[in-house]
């Protein structure tokens, strides 16, 4: 096949997915009904692994999980298990494979599968394979996840593609052929007269600078790059009894911010596949991430309130006032790490966000945070003749707020994170070993750092376990006034100290530190 070839040639980045992880799959898998497996000791396969990356992360933070990872490249798999050795995990295992060659037989069953950017580009009949193969080696209560190119959003980035490989089809090098696509897009947008065409060729411009070279070569300028409609999509699920359950990013499903007449479009069909079609066409989404389980389930896409109970939720949210007045009907606004919001009277919601906020890098059960936040109130003279009913309507809102905003986070188990001040803060072997490899570092709960800057790539050098934080300011103001590319430094001495505070307060929120 000529995958093999292409990823030898030019292996795919070390990428961590944390839509993938086990513990996303499965909290969205059991809120909208399926009983899925517990993940601390499920068995999980991914295919088309890659690196390993993605996986890797996830056998070390499950140590107790067992985990498999297939690929048909000889580099991707000979680094996977290069990985896996020097990092001394014993809970994962590689193998060279062809899809057609797999079976039940030789892997038995798994709790969790993982096909990510796989599905759009193999041919057809290897496509028809990786289908029947979640159907045999999901367990009974198994769940899926497959992400894949969609229409109509793709349809842009199928004309740049047809482009870009027409005007590159004469250079085999990986990197000259990148290069040469992403040279004449830039021409394109330069010289084509302002209009539909060329603001279709600007914002496909900046997906060829976004994203690593690997992922412009194996993805846009892939050999095969096949989109589905998602009734299609659920149409190949239905002919292996398989079944759509949710997309792993859980906000994308909601219709709480759709004007009235497509909400009511949407409404109006009552099959859940063609109700998330119609929301392809208002958004012009190009790219799904689906959740699939067996089809003999009977799912509730439109949960209770007491589904959410045994959940642990967690969220990174501060208030945008500085002195937020949590116990009167004050209206105040909430916001989290993706920069979404939500303006909120009702004390005691108010109560249970301020506490998530409090408590990041931690969580707490669902069915605890209320009782919490009650606690806030009383010491601030508020008591409630009907607690019951408050809470019952504190529930319902921030359920609501899980179900439509990136604002608060629902697990399946629960992990704790020292976040108290460390002396001489060193980052475990796992964050040290990452930065070798990339420039993401993976935490507890799927946080993902991203290293990217060389401030923030000097700073975790100096997280070694023997630097106090004063030594930490001292080195990093050195390494400033005598590096020579970095743009406004003056602003970055000025705001060096909180941000250096910032950033070791993230780092341990996100369970990094040992």
């Amino acid at each position: 096949m000529e995958t093999k070839f292409a990823y030898d040639s030019l292996p795919y980045s070390d990428s961590v997915f944390t839509q993938t992880h086990p513990d996303r799959l499965c909290s969205l898998a059991r809120l909208f009904g399926l009983d899925a497996p517990d993940i601390e000791n499920a068995r999980v396969l991914e295919l088309g692994c890659g690196n390993a990356m993605n996986i890797i992360s996830q056998a070390y933070h499950l140590p107790n999980a067992k985990f498999v990872g297939i690929d048909l490249a000889k580099s991707h798999i000979d680094y996977a298990k290069n990985s896996a050795e020097e990092l001394n995990l014993s809970n994962i295992e590689f193998y060279q494979k062809d899809l057609m060659d797999m079976s039940v037989d030789d892997f038995g069953k798994f709790d969790y599968i993982i096909a990510h950017g796989l599905i759009s580009w193999i041919p057809d009949f290897v496509k028809e394979k990786t289908y029947s193969l979640f159907k045999e080696l999901l367990n009974e209560n198994g769940v899926g996840y497959i992400s894949y190119n969609v229409y109509p959003g793709w349809s842009y980035r199928q004309m740049m593609r047809g482009i870009t490989r027409i005007h590159t089809r004469n250079i085999d090098n990986p990197v000259q052929k990148i290069e040469a696509a992403r040279n004449f897009v830039t021409m394109l947008r330069d010289n084509t007269a302002e209009g539909v065409y060329n603001s279709v060729i600007s914002n496909e411009l900046s997906e060829y600078y976004k994203y690593h070279t690997s992922v412009i070569y194996h993805d846009n300028l892939a050999e095969i790059n096949e989109p589905y409609y998602f009734h299609e999509f659920a149409e190949k699920l239905e002919e292996n009894d398989l079944q759509f359950v949710a997309e792993s990013q859980l906000f994308t499903m909601s219709i709480y911010n759709y004007p009235p007449t497509p909400k009511e479009i949407i409404n109006s069909q009552k099959d859940i596949v063609w109700q998330e079609q119609y929301k392809d066409f208002l958004t012009g989404r190009p790219f799904r991430q689906s959740i699939i389980c067996h089809k003999k389930h009977s799912l509730n896409h439109t949960p209770e309130i007491d589904k959410f109970e045994n959940f642990y939720v967690a969220g990174a949210i501060s208030t945008v006032s500085e002195e937020p007045e949590i116990h009167t009907e004050k209206i105040e606004k909430f916001t989290g790490l993706k920069n979404q919001g939500a303006e909120i009277n009702h004390p005691l919601t108010k109560a249970a966000l301020y506490y998530l906020g409090q408590i990041w890098g931690n969580s707490i059960l669902f069915s605890e945070l209320f009782d919490e936040a009650r606690k806030i109130l009383e010491e601030k003279g508020v008591d409630y003749e009907n607690w019951d009913e408050q809470i019952q309507i504190a529930k319902t809102i921030v359920s609501q707020i899980i179900l439509n905003l990136e604002l608060v986070e629902i697990h399946t188990y629960k992990t704790e994170v020292k976040d108290e001040s460390i002396d001489k803060p060193l980052l475990n072997n796992f964050a040290r070993w990452q930065l070798t490899k990339g420039q993401s570092i993976l935490g507890k709960y799927e946080r993902v750092i991203k290293a990217n800057n060389p401030i923030l790539k000097k700073l975790v050098t100096l997280l070694d376990g023997n630097h106090t934080e004063e030594d930490i300011y001292v080195k990093m103001k050195t390494f400033l006034e005598t590096e020579q590319n970095i743009e406004n430094k003056d602003e970055i001495f000025e705001h060096l100290e909180d941000d250096i505070k910032k950033h070791l307060d993230e780092f341990a929120r996100s369970g990094m530190f040992v």
